[in-house]
């Protein structure tokens, strides 16, 4: 494993960066993150990139706030520059989530970046059970990967440490302090074992689905309507179809899944329909002989939050009957 020496990792003059892209070849895989504030945003700024190169298992940390463009521009005894590598796709880019990181090099340094495998979406992909939202590097390592426990505790407490002093933009102090190292360095260390583990269990057309699901986050990123903070981000792209997926109320209820697939209720016209603080439509029993008329859904609260197992079947069949009408 890489060690984690300020004096030895971190690049920040200009001869130091040329000697380190000539290493830099075609059949390298590179493993890549960026540390900085408000990374994804206009107003943001990039302070470190973090690159491993494999299967040398060589980390360097190119100093972005010191070198400035020239970061990305000064040319190796090979003909490249940062830049170059990054936007070669014949040079592969492992990232974990590259959302933040490829908006970041597009607004920034006008860099698209190619050539990624983001490594999140094969943890997403390869997880047995529910993918319905992404995992994170540290979870992952804590899930995956056979630490030691005083090395899983040293990550995590590095990790810890400093996460803490975000606020105070401490990728950009300068000199950087070991510990700002460790923590850049942690964060690519563990990368090559969980891409090998994700890509053993890939099976069938899940490589196909993962390579698509790459371009729709780099397109998604590098768009000028890209949000970095949105909580669609959170959410999984394999997600299984709504009819075979068990629904958050019915887990929460302990209650059969296909109840939720039953018509809904129907009671007469000459019920009186109540007044429900939250607004929300509920249903009520059908009294026996009632003429068939559509109510109001009946609202029950469980751990103050509002469930409506009627509402979710009847969201169910709308949408299988605009699905039909679509078909047609």
């Amino acid at each position: 494993m890489p060690t984690a020496n300020s004096s030895s990792v971190l690049i920040s003059t200009i001869p130091k960066l040329k000697d380190f892209v000539s290493t830099i070849s075609a059949s390298s895989t590179l493993y890549v993150d960026l540390e900085g504030k408000s990374l994804g945003r206009y107003r943001g700024t990039i302070c470190i990139i973090s690159i491993l190169v494999y299967p040398e298992q060589v980390v360097r940390l190119v100093d972005v706030t010191t070198l400035g463009k020239a970061a990305f521009s000064t040319t190796g005894t090979n003909g490249k520059t940062i830049k170059s590598i990054l936007e070669d796709s014949s040079i592969v880019k492992c990232i974990w989530d590259c959302h933040n990181d490829a908006a970041a090099l597009l607004a920034l340094y006008q860099i698209s970046i190619n050539g990624v495998s983001d490594i999140q979406l094969l943890e997403n992909a390869t997880r047995a059970g529910n993918k319905s939202h992404f995992c994170g590097l540290a979870k992952a390592i804590e899930t995956d990967l056979k630490l030691k426990h005083t090395d899983r505790a040293l990550w995590t407490a590095t990790k810890n440490a400093v996460t803490a002093k975000m606020s105070t933009n401490v990728f950009a102090k300068r000199p950087m302090d070991d510990e700002t190292v460790r923590y850049c360095v942690n964060d690519l260390v563990h990368l090559p074992a969980l891409r090998a583990l994700y890509l053993s269990r890939l099976e069938g057309g899940w490589a196909a689905q993962v390579e698509d699901a790459t371009k729709n986050r780099l397109r998604k990123a590098q768009s000028s309507r890209y949000k970095p903070q949105s909580e669609d981000k959170r959410f999984g792209p394999f997600l299984q179809p709504f009819r075979n997926r068990k629904s958050t109320v019915a887990l929460k209820s302990k209650k059969n899944p296909n109840d939720l697939l039953r018509k809904p209720r129907l009671c007469s016209s000459s019920q009186k329909k109540p007044s429900i603080s939250t607004g929300m439509p509920g249903v009520y029993s059908q009294p026996r002989n009632a003429s068939r008329k559509f109510c109001s859904y009946q609202i029950s609260r469980t751990n103050n939050k509002i469930f409506s197992r009627q509402t979710f079947a009847n969201m169910s069949m709308l949408v299988r009957e605009m699905l039909r009408k679509v078909v047609k």
